[in-house]
């Protein structure tokens, strides 16, 4: 993010200097903004080749001016192709999901044109409310947010191609960009990048995790909840979406009862994303007949973000583990045979068929975390 330490403040104590003319923060329940349809640049990140015209700063050249200025020298990057469409709507936020300065993108839910009857979401790229700090060092802010919006339009746009937003991620309606206010006491205005999305009401992987509620849920229905988990994950490669943050925050459940009854199962936030058939992707875009194997993902491990997720044994018996992904995938004809370096340990390693036990806590909790 910045290298503070290595250039020009080797004890890491520099501050942004003070930012008297930023306006408060503004996204709160009550806001209103006029947006019209944009059409996004070409992605761009590390996951890309090239994408964007203004290279990432340094950071020398950022400590000397505010995070306000620094935005407004530096915009985001314009479409090399206006959006047809240039009605203008207004956009009223209801209250807020996500949102807080220096968080990264604000995250709200909101109603057009004073239609309360169809809320939105609407995920906003505003630089001026970016962390301007990491670890000491001034962060390109204008460089994060613009990528972070670029990235995430670009998968719901493609995923809209192939009209399969809605079920693999939130239904999508559209890039959009409004001009506010840039400074205090000035009339100039500044662009802020808007991407619009389904409302979704449900509740994420990680609330249950955080609540400790995990418990609630029967251990065989969390590990079909997990299994549709990564299908979900797979299908998405499997239309060009790398997603590169599969994480339990990041897993939207939708039910009146999941604790019974199997959820809707959605993804979310792809603002760290790549979109394999753009041409400048790094990653290989997957040109098979079907979506990969969830096996392949999975057979050496699991992430430990969803370690408290995984009932016992599958949590701490590796045999246990290998065995549910053989009988949940090993024969499915919906999937890829399983390939690439798990290949071998598919066919080779030994495997056990158990039930998921009751939910009991640890007598030591460095259990928890022991894999056989």
């Amino acid at each position: 993010m910045g290298g503070g330490r290595l250039e020009g403040d080797p004890y890491g104590l520099w501050v942004p200097p003070p930012d008297p003319r930023r306006p408060e923060f503004p996204y709160h329940a009550g806001l209103t903004l006029t947006i019209q349809r944009h059409n996004p640049p070409p992605p761009y990140g590390p996951k890309y080749h090239d994408g964007s015209a203004r290279k990432r700063s340094h950071t020398p050249p950022m400590r000397e001016v505010t995070q306000s200025e620094w935005c407004l020298q530096h915009p985001p990057e314009e479409s090399p192709s206006p959006h047809p469409d240039t009605t203008s709507h207004s956009l009223r936020v209801l209250d807020e999901i996500a949102c807080k300065d220096g968080r990264g993108a604000q995250v709200v839910r909101c109603c057009l044109d004073q239609d309360e009857s169809q809320v939105y979401v609407a995920k906003i790229y505003d630089a001026f409310y970016y962390d301007f700090t990491y670890y000491s060092a001034p962060v390109d802010v204008t460089w994060v947010a613009d990528m972070d919006y670029r990235c995430e339009a670009a998968v719901y746009e493609d995923l809209q191609q192939a009209q399969v937003d809605g079920l693999l991620a939130p239904k999508y309606y559209g890039s959009w960009t409004s001009d506010v206010v840039a400074l205090i006491g000035s009339d100039d205005l500044r662009p802020v990048r808007i991407v619009l999305m389904e409302w979704i009401q449900g509740i994420s992987m990680f609330s249950i995790i955080d609540k400790n509620q995990v418990a609630t849920i029967p251990p065989q229905h969390r590990l079909d909840i997990f299994a549709a988990t990564m299908e979900l994950y797979s299908r998405l490669r499997f239309h060009g979406v790398s997603h590169q943050d599969l994480s339990p925050r990041n897993v939207m459940l939708i039910g009146s009862d999941i604790s019974s009854q199997m959820p809707r199962v959605i993804l979310i936030d792809f603002n760290r994303s790549v979109v394999t058939t753009r041409p400048n992707s790094k990653i290989p875009n997957f040109d098979k007949a079907l979506p990969i194997n969830p096996i392949t993902y999975l057979w050496l491990s699991y992430d430990l973000e969803f370690h408290q997720w995984i009932p016992e044994p599958h949590r701490s018996r590796d045999q246990v583990w290998k065995g549910w992904l053989k009988m949940t995938w090993g024969d499915s004809k919906e999937f890829e045979p399983v390939s690439g370096r798990n290949r071998q340990f598919y066919e080779t390693d030994e495997i056990e068929i158990s039930p998921p036990l009751p939910d009991v806590e640890p007598e030591d909790p460095s259990l928890v975390w022991r894999r056989d």
